[in-house]
């Protein structure tokens, strides 16, 4: 029940790798010194050690896998906590966000970090816990991978699950649009890749196992985005577009077509998912020696999509702008890219929003 904003980090932030193997590698001899055991009983003992919920009462803080539990103390000192007035999620108020009861408001999970990829806290619980649900639905009840996919799938979406697919332990959960509303495509990604080290586990009971085989810039939410509930979406894309941005644009009848740097800052008003949101933006670049201001007046729109399921979720948006300079009007066109800190569009002189030239920011 926990979701993450890796953006919340600290520059200093110590590499979680040794301290995640070295905490897995234990729970892997436990598990395999007992004479006589084979993989399966190894994988299951593991995931006894590290993948159950360090408590079963949802209204404990503790309601968390053991090693998310674990990754979230002070102990391992590489944990960075991230608080939700200073998250892309400040202001959100649906599902578990607004809840009054004091367990269940620790949505955040601390950031920590793998190599060069920061995830949540969150991912290696999905890891451990979901990834041996999968391991299970394939290798003791006659599923394909596929159906345990599916499952995950349907647990993020908020669908009515499957009844094929139905497993009890942990007991089945719904951990995205209904209960956060957000559809992690991060948490699914650490769920397969969970399935994986339960296979090898498996078939290696006594084998030494690092995280880094296992963990993707897909573990990252920021890169591999989310989709967010329509009470979620808003608020969330508020909060990532107001601030500072830089980028550059072309001018396409510019013989030299050339490429100018350009920064500014966007301000998203009163989120408004019906009709969208009102952001105004103002921007400056230098061209034959003068700077130049271009203000920015547009709609967001939030881009519904999600297949599969009864449930709607928003990934990504479009910006549709008017931009004026001087006695200069045009039109233009932002999308959300591969991640939630880019724009990429067109701009166009008058009523075309295209024939301009290219326009993309990343956020600073």
């Amino acid at each position: 029940m926990a979701e993450c904003d890796t953006n919340v980090r600290s520059r200093a932030q110590v590499d979680a790798t040794n301290a995640v193997n070295q905490y897995v590698n234990t729970a892997i001899g436990l598990a395999s010194a007992p004479a006589g055991v084979n993989g399966r009983q190894v994988a299951d003992s593991v995931y006894r050690l590290v993948g159950r919920n360090a408590t079963w009462n949802p209204f404990s803080s503790n309601y968390k896998t053991k090693i998310e539990a674990w990754a979230g103390t002070g102990g391992p000192n590489f944990s960075f906590p991230v608080a939700q007035n200073v998250s892309k999620y400040a202001g959100v108020n649906y599902g578990l966000w607004g809840s009054s009861d004091g367990g269940l408001t620790r949505v955040l999970a601390p950031t920590i970090r793998i190599g060069d990829v920061y995830i949540g806290a969150d991912k290696l619980g999905h890891f451990m816990q979901q990834g041996y649900v999968y391991y299970i639905l394939v290798t003791r009840h006659g599923h394909t991978l596929a159906d345990a996919r599916q499952w995950g799938h349907e647990t993020e979406a908020a669908a009515p699950l499957n009844e094929v697919v139905h497993y009890t332990d942990p007991p089945l959960a719904i951990f995205g649009l209904q209960s956060t509303g957000v559809y992690s495509r991060a948490d699914l990604e650490a769920n397969s890749r969970g399935y994986e080290f339960y296979r090898w586990l498996e078939n290696n009971p006594g084998g030494r196992f690092d995280i880094r085989d296992y963990v993707n810039a897909n573990w990252n939410e920021e890169t591999h985005t989310n989709l967010y509930h329509g009470d979620v979406a808003p608020v969330v894309w508020n909060n990532l577009l107001a601030g500072s941005w830089q980028g550059s644009f072309s001018i396409r009848n510019d013989p030299n077509n050339p490429r100018i740097a350009i920064n500014g800052t966007l301000t998203p008003g009163e989120p408004n998912l019906e009709n969208g949101t009102p952001i105004d933006g103002r921007f400056t670049y230098t061209y034959h020696s003068g700077q130049v201001t271009v203000d920015i007046q547009g709609t967001i729109k939030y881009l519904e999509t999600i297949s599969g399921t009864d449930s709607l979720g928003f990934k990504g948006i479009r910006i549709d702008y008017q931009w004026r300079s001087g006695p200069n009007r045009g039109l233009g066109i932002w999308r959300s890219g591969l991640t939630e800190h880019r724009l990429d569009g067109t701009w166009g002189w008058s009523t075309s929003h295209n024939d301009g030239g290219r326009f993309v920011i990343e956020r600073i």
